[in-house]
């Protein structure tokens, strides 16, 4: 069994949002701890003057992106997604925007949406960008991707076994004795969709090698009604596409915090 606490800090998103230069620099300090805590601790006086500092950001893709970090603030993920999105068809190089908009995925809980941008941007063999991948994948049983990343790591001499706990090692060499990977990493995709379409934060994730292989992403709740909605809508999507002939099982589970 291995667990994932799923835990982006404030710290880590400091560490790594944007750091470019002049007014980008400086909206984006003001945005951090928003962004970090998940919620808007802005005040309207302060949005409306970042809302006009934005738009003097003469870089396109700088400027868009800084919009789509405060469309997230403003908790309108939908068009802040499609900003940064534009952003990085402008300069998919940037490895910072990469960076930035996965910590900001993560932290406003879009996990289904997240491990996809991590698996769009492994095109562009980000380091930081592909560890990440390889973390997040293997923990949210993405197999391919955990693989690819690894791959891609190791080809560039990056991949150094004590940057990573024990049980993600382990994980993912228990990967590699699955006989259906992409099948296992269906049903996982669909519990991770989800937990996106539920708005549940997961706490954690465990994945048991027993005579079913089982992804179990674990939530603070303790409402059995809604545990069980979101376990059939799984099952039902396992059926539908074509995954309920496996030996892999996904559902969810209550934890306590």
């Amino acid at each position: 069994m291995f667990n994932y606490d799923g835990v982006i800090t404030t710290t880590m998103m400091l560490n790594h949002m944007l750091s470019p230069k002049r007014k980008t620099a400086e909206v984006v300090d003001i945005l951090n701890p928003s962004l970090a805590k998940g919620e808007c601790l802005l005040d309207d006086l302060t949005l409306f003057k970042l809302s006009r500092d934005i738009k003097s950001i003469p870089d396109d893709a700088e400027r868009l992106f800084v919009q789509g970090l405060l469309a997230f603030i403003k908790d309108d993920s939908t068009n802040g997604i499609a900003m940064i999105e534009r952003a990085l068809k402008l300069n998919p190089h940037n490895d910072e925007i990469w960076m930035a908009y996965f910590l900001v995925l993560s932290n406003y809980h879009l996990d289904a949406k997240s491990l996809s941008v991590l698996e769009e941007s492994i095109i562009y063999r980000h380091p930081a960008m592909l560890r990440e991948a390889f973390i997040k994948a293997t923990n949210w049983g993405r197999v391919i991707m955990s693989q690819e990343s690894e791959s891609l790591l190791k080809s560039m001499n990056l991949f150094d076994t004590s940057d990573f706990k024990p049980h993600l090692l382990s994980l993912s060499q228990e990967f590699k004795s699955l006989s259906k990977p992409v099948e296992f990493e269906g049903v996982c995709r669909i519990v991770s969709e989800v937990a996106e379409k539920f708005k549940i934060k997961t706490h954690a994730i465990r994945i048991e090698f027993r005579d079913l292989t089982s992804f179990i992403a674990m939530i603070n709740t303790l409402d059995s009604d809604m545990i069980c909605e979101m376990n059939f809508e799984v099952m039902s999507r396992i059926v539908k596409e074509g995954l309920g002939d496996n030996d892999y099982v996904g559902y969810f589970d209550a934890c306590e915090e």
